[in-house]
């Protein structure tokens, strides 16, 4: 109903059941490890693992659409 692009779309968490709520959109996932409380960050799923929020802002304003 509100015409969102799923496929330019992000979702950005701090757990891996974030990541898989993006997912499950159809929009891409970051995760951003500093606050993570999971361990393995490693075997995460997601688009890409940002450092903080900035990072992830930086990653995502370079991504093509």
């Amino acid at each position: 109903d509100l015409r969102i692009d799923l496929a330019s779309s992000f979702m950005i968490g701090d757990k891996e059941i974030d990541v898989e709520a993006g997912h499950r959109a159809g929009v891409k996932s970051v995760l951003i490890e500093k606050s993570l409380t999971e361990t393995n960050v490693s075997s995460s799923a997601a688009d890409f693992k940002a450092i903080d929020l900035s990072n992830a802002a930086n990653w995502i304003l370079a991504v093509p659409n």
